[in-house]
């Protein structure tokens, strides 16, 4: 621990909560809505998501990236810690959004792996009449590099999944009532190949080193590539739109706590632990098939669609 850099990690913040401001416009497609499903999951089941909806973590996509952009030292590298995504009202195709953000506040913490820098945003997706649609309050979690030649553990033990089944199995929902204790799932599934996770972190405009480059992910300790969270939370909302159709995902609150590797199989499962007239709440995890290990919590917010 003590040979990292005795500096901030992050270099100029200015004055916090920083202004909103305008990170970009965007049109929703049908064909760009098509092509987040099938990169989310195939459909399992014979049951296929309805691609004329889009699904609320598609807000990620249009969020993009982690802008406002803040200046971090060459040293330290970020990843996803988690986030809370809140819709007033569905996004719709052909709909026309501005991107707002700011950056909230800036954190520093000691982890088990050593110093951490948290950096808190709120983005907005705000519609042509200036009403919010959706607000999306992401953690990005900020690390110093290891020293070159650093050994972890983690590079080791992960090696030995790569003959998991490729197979999709699922148990689905019995009740559609969705009372307290209705158990969701569970979804087995492959995990995202090393060239899926590129193009999906591509996509969002995300340069991390450990989402493109697999030599520079293992430096930094991890055994392949990494899972990024926004396509983690794609996968929860994928596998509630296969198992509750007749519900709409209208909040999802998300924890990265232990990383996902290209090629690690999951499973994915929840249970209702709140139930409302038309809302319920689910609580969701997803496991490392292979380890057993809790990779991420969540908590989704569902109304009865209609």
């Amino acid at each position: 621990m003590g040979s990292e850099p005795n500096r901030p990690m992050i270099e100029s913040a200015g004055d916090l909560p920083s202004p909103e401001i305008e990170l970009e416009r965007a049109t929703i497609t049908a064909p760009q809505v098509r092509r987040f499903i099938s990169a989310a999951g195939p459909s399992v089941g014979g049951e296929a998501v309805d691609p004329g909806t889009v699904p609320l973590s598609y807000a990620l996509a249009i969020r993009r990236g982690h802008g406002p952009e803040l200046r971090v030292s060459p040293d330290a590298f970020g990843i996803h810690g988690g986030h809370d995504i809140e819709s007033s009202r569905p996004l719709r195709i052909g709909g026309e959004y501005a991107v707002l953000g700011r950056v909230e506040g800036v954190f520093e913490k000691t982890g088990r792996s050593g110093p951490l820098t948290i950096v808190q945003r709120l983005v907005r997706l705000v519609d042509q009449q200036g009403e919010q649609v959706v607000s999306i309050r992401d953690r990005q979690i900020l690390r110093w590099r290891p020293q070159r030649g650093a050994a972890t553990a983690a590079t080791e033990s992960r090696d030995a999944d790569s003959s998991a089944s490729n197979a999709t199995s699922w148990a689905g929902c019995e009740d559609a009532d969705l009372e307290v204790g209705t158990s969701v799932g569970p979804l087995l599934r492959p995990g995202p190949s090393a060239d899926q996770i590129s193009a999906w972190a591509s996509s969002l405009r995300d340069r991390e080193t450990l989402f493109h480059d697999q030599a520079g992910s293992r430096r930094l300790g991890f055994a392949d590539l990494v899972v990024p969270g926004p396509m983690q939370s794609a996968f929860i909302d994928h596998m509630l739109r296969i198992y509750l159709p007749d519900w709409d995902l209208r909040g999802l609150s998300m924890t990265f706590r232990q990383s996902l590797i290209a090629g690690d199989r999951l499973s994915i499962h929840g249970v209702i632990t709140d139930a409302d007239a038309d809302d319920r709440t689910c609580d969701i995890v997803i496991e490392n098939d292979g380890t057993g290990e809790t990779a991420s919590i969540g908590v989704a917010h569902l109304r009865r669609a209609g």
